[in-house]
């Protein structure tokens, strides 16, 4: 049976639900009646656990082998060879599942740095190493001498001030040091929590990843004059420090820069003060007009007239940035065996570029620009990102290591029956702690979720922000994710694509926002 739309999007009393084996998919008839006056009793949307055939997914085996097929092609920055060996699995991937695949194009100027150091000569002293955590993202580039100057101490920049932070004065043509402490937030001010699963789990009191925090930008530096910035982690371990790359997403900003860890801070802050010169070396290469592709597929389904977005980025550093990739892919490959009179809606899965280079490419930004056809006919979405994730911090000794906890997720939305149906699509899964929340006027999704968000279509925003998010390794941070975790939240985020598939457009949007009242 065809599904079929009244034109005032409310599902006709001939729908049938949208399957996920030959008779029944992910809900059950009482999820697919929803409507805008949802319940209160979350029993009334209960998905009964044995209605859910997860063999239709992909295993977890499977899925964790493209997960490592992902990070064996290196880091994924926007453009890059790596980038674009992951853009083609991806396309070729939906094709497979029987996609129709589309490419957006976009071009770049691609900074790819090539090695770097520092060096320092105290006043009337040898030379001597100092070992640098990362290279600063898009900052510039120094020939292979690098550059020398006086070595200048400018103080210490917090989280919350870096971008207001005052240049000091008279550093033309020296190197400027700059202490860099992180301010945790409070979550708090950033959400108001509607609900905790598993029940009783509980919001952490602070972001505790880097990711909530501002680092300074170099645009007051290089117009002072400055030769390098050295940017020092003051309250941050060595060990979590090591090949952050951040911040990402600026343009060019044409002065070289590098980070340390603490050990390195407080060497350079003792130097600076007895007159020492240091030295940057940054080499790095510039490639203009790099082509990098957004890739969409599009999976019809019973109804062309409704569409639900899926959608991620591809780029990034490892294996956490972008893995929501390899959960669209088991998304697609579960749902294109369903009969296409089974499936209710169109589903758009649009894997986009540009996260990590935002000041050039617009990534799913562009993609909603791009496609005004299928942003009109869109009544939800999804975003998925960062799946998998165990909690990696600091300890009281700033020894790095792991909690024995997962890492919590977000589940962000604006719309009280997204929230509602993220909930319910949780219950019977090991898919936790997730918490669902709705963004205070100081919060924003984050990720790739706000920009559909803002246009006022019922979006859901899943991520988590651990330590390790933006940082490289040799093994990509595999070892820092959990298997079994990762398709577990696949289960559940798979649930609910259903869940909202069930839900007319005017149930999915419900009657204003949500509550802040905690659900338990």
């Amino acid at each position: 049976m065809s599904m079929k739309y009244a034109e005032n999007g409310k599902r006709s009393a001939n729908a049938a639900p949208f399957l996920i084996n030959r008779r029944t998919l992910l809900v059950s008839a009482a999820a697919a009646a929803v409507s805008s006056m949802l319940p209160t009793d979350l029993s009334a949307l209960a998905v009964a656990p044995e209605s859910f055939n997860r063999m239709l997914l992909p295993s977890a085996d499977e899925v964790w082998h493209q997960l490592e097929e992902m990070v064996g092609f290196g880091p994924r920055y926007t453009g890059s060879t790596a980038h674009k060996k992951y853009v083609d699995f991806l396309s070729s991937h939906l094709e497979a599942a029987g996609l129709q695949v589309h490419h957006d194009t976009y071009t770049l100027p691609r900074w790819q740095p090539v090695k770097w150091s520092l060096k320092a000569q105290p006043a009337g002293g040898n030379t001597v190493d100092l070992p640098v955590t990362f290279y600063y993202p898009q900052s510039g580039q120094t020939s292979a001498q690098g550059v020398r100057g006086a070595l200048v101490y400018a103080g210490t920049v917090t989280s919350n001030n870096a971008r207001n932070f005052t240049v000091p004065s008279d550093i033309k043509g020296k190197i400027v040091f700059l202490e860099y402490q992180l301010v945790l937030r409070d979550y708090g001010t950033w959400y108001d929590t509607w609900g905790m699963y598993p029940t009783g789990a509980k919001l952490p009191a602070e972001i505790t990843s880097i990711i909530g925090v501002a680092a300074p930008l170099l645009t007051g530096f290089k117009q002072a004059g400055a030769a390098a910035v050295i940017l020092g982690w003051k309250n941050l371990s060595s060990a979590q420090a090591k090949n952050q790359n951040l911040p990402f997403g600026h343009a060019l900003q044409e002065l070289p820069a590098v980070w340390v860890g603490p050990e390195a801070s407080s060497k350079l802050r003792d130097l600076a003060s007895s007159g020492a010169s240091a030295t940057v070396t940054l080499i790095a290469d510039v490639f203009p007009d790099t082509a990098t592709d957004t890739v969409y597929g599009i999976l019809p389904g019973a109804s062309n007239d409704e569409i639900l977005i899926i959608n991620t980025h591809t780029d990034g550093p490892n294996g956490i940035q972008e893995n929501g990739g390899i959960g669209l892919l088991a998304f697609a490959k579960a749902f294109s065996k369903i009969p296409r009179s089974q499936r209710n809606r169109t589903l758009v899965f649009a894997l986009t570029t540009g996260h990590y280079a935002s000041a050039y490419v617009p990534s799913i930004r562009g993609f909603i620009k791009k496609h005004p056809e299928i942003m009109e006919k869109t009544v939800g979405s999804v975003a998925i990102e960062h799946l998998g994730c165990r909690e990696w911090l600091d300890d009281a000794s700033l020894e790095y290591r792991a909690t024995g906890r997962f890492e919590t997720s977000f589940a962000v939305t604006k719309h009280e029956p997204v929230g509602r149906l993220m909930l319910n699509a949780l219950q019977g899964t090991a898919s936790s702690p997730v918490a669902v929340v709705s963004p205070t006027p100081k919060g924003r999704y984050l990720g790739e979720g706000g920009a559909i968000a803002a246009t006022n279509i019922p979006t859901l925003g899943y991520f988590a922000g651990p330590s390790y998010l933006n940082m490289e390794a040799p093994d990509g941070c595999l070892s820092k994710l959990d298997k079994a975790h990762m398709h577990e939240q696949i289960v559940s985020l798979a649930k609910l694509i259903v869940a909202m598939d069930a839900t007319s457009a005017s149930g999915l949007r419900g009657s204003g926002p949500m509550k802040k009242a905690v659900l338990s």
